[in-house]
């Protein structure tokens, strides 16, 4: 939730800060993005989407004392992301004096993505409140890594390979005179490094909501018989996350695991109340190779099992989760464009950002790390190939007019490159290609053919 400033008091407040940063032993930090952005969707009559968009950030840390810190980051965007697009003012812009890069009459805007104050009352504990990243585990469940939460965190660390922490997670207030609309978050992690070659790692979250249908802010709509955007009235589901590492000698083994257990609601009411067991698993081997590795990987989430037909056509059985714009294990599905028969698109109605939910995917990758050979400077590398399965079969209507069932996502190709090219600035390229299987066909004929989809960003980065 980004709280909008007035530029005003943006201002002011850079201002003074800077003013007085030396007496309050404040330091400042930020960042400014620019990238372009070049996409094909999976969808055969849709335009090619071209667009340059930029984020900035600016960051101000405090730590009066040795046990206090204070932390505030401001970064444009809105609700739904963090950048503003170029050009967005429109064309009258080009009569008034040019574009107000991040104005208020645009997306533009600069919020609090970050707002917290930690304090240490012994070495050991740490009470952390305000507007934090919430993101558990290997974030497969929950990740609000991009604009946070407002929580409450205790934290015990016992030593430095021991940690602990339990938090309460505000995540809709609504009306604040009543607490019987509000929806909340409680969370348990716990995190173990045995040795340099084995760690572990244990998060339990629950998900509470109430038995009102006023929390439900969003539009509702429809896939196929399911009203959309109702999950939250009556809504108390508990994700259960364990994840692992270990090494032998240069070849690491890694892999996590998230079970579901509790209910959900697949239209709005505690009348409608469904068992949720949903999962999703990876399993990663990884073998190093001086400066760079290669490695496997296998994951899966479930979805919405059709032949189900005690729960809304196993809208239960899929994995349910929340996911920030980030890509993941590949680029296109579930990140890009959200997979059929996930519970991300069945619960929520989004087109993106569904994660593993409903996805069977099988990965190889390697990177590297080496040095440009114009610029002598840092340059990362990245590629992986994936072949992409739905976990359950989805219904499609097929060449004919028929309605039969599909399971193919398709095969994917990611490459990414990160050049430094100096001190504090980067420049990256992101580049994926996917050979689109038939779950994405949206009607009969060839007019309803899936496309292959293609995904080109590239951006430069300085941070200060």
């Amino acid at each position: 939730m980004k709280k909008v400033l007035s530029t005003v008091a943006v201002s002011a407040l850079i201002l003074g800060s800077a003013a007085a940063a030396s007496a309050a032993g404040i330091e400042m930090e930020g960042s400014v993005r620019a990238r372009g952005l070049s996409e094909q969707t999976v969808v055969s009559t849709a335009a090619t989407s071209n667009a340059y968009d930029s984020t900035v950030r600016l960051g101000m840390k405090s730590k009066p004392s040795d046990n206090l810190t204070g932390y505030i980051l401001l970064e444009t965007g809105n609700d739904t992301g963090d950048t503003y697009v170029w050009g967005s003012e429109s064309a009258a812009s080009l009569g008034k004096g040019g574009t107000q890069a991040g104005g208020m009459s645009n997306a533009g805007k600069l919020g609090l993505i970050q707002a917290w104050m930690a304090y240490n009352p012994t070495k050991e504990i740490t009470l952390k409140v305000g507007h934090m990243p919430i993101a558990p585990g290997t974030k497969q469940f929950v990740n609000h890594d991009n604009s946070g939460d407002d929580a409450i965190v205790v934290m015990y660390d016992p030593n430095k390979n021991t940690h602990f922490h339990v938090a309460t997670i505000k995540l809709a207030e609504n009306t604040a005179a009543d607490n019987s609309d509000d929806l909340d978050g409680y969370a348990f992690v716990a995190t173990q490094k045995f040795n340099d070659a084995f760690k572990m790692g244990l998060n339990v979250v629950n998900l509470r909501g109430s038995a009102e249908t006023s929390e439900t802010s969003a539009p509702s709509t429809s896939v196929g018989s399911t009203t959309v955007g109702v999950l939250y009235p009556g809504l108390n589901l508990t994700n259960v996350g364990i994840d692992a590492a270990y090494k032998i000698g240069k070849l690491t083994l890694s892999g996590d695991v998230n079970l579901q257990f509790g209910t959900i609601s697949d239209t709005g009411s505690t009348a409608s109340e469904i068992p949720a067991d949903g999962y999703a698993f990876q399993l990663a081997a990884d073998y190093k190779i001086d400066n760079s590795s290669v490695g496997l990987l296998f994951a899966a989430g479930s979805g919405r099992d059709l032949d189900d037909t005690n729960s809304n056509n196993g809208l239960g059985n899929a994995f349910i989760n929340f996911l920030g714009d980030s890509a993941y294990q590949v680029y296109i599905p579930g990140y890009r464009k959200v997979t059929p028969g996930s519970g991300t698109q069945a619960v929520l109605g989004q087109t993106g950002n569904s994660g593993l939910s409903n996805l069977t995917l099988y990965q190889l990758r390697a990177n590297t790390a080496t040095k440009c050979a114009l610029t002598g400077k840092p340059l990362a590398l990245r590629a992986a190939l994936s072949y992409m399965k739905t976990t359950e079969d989805v219904n499609i209507t097929n060449s004919a007019g028929a309605t039969v069932r599909e399971n193919a996502v398709g095969t994917e190709i990611d490459v990414v490159a990160a050049w430094s090219l100096t001190s504090n600035l980067t420049y990256q390229i992101e580049a994926a290609y996917l050979s689109a299987g038939d779950v994405y066909r949206t009607g009969s004929g060839t007019s309803g053919d899936a496309e292959n989809a293609y995904f080109l960003r590239h951006g430069i980065t300085m941070r200060f």
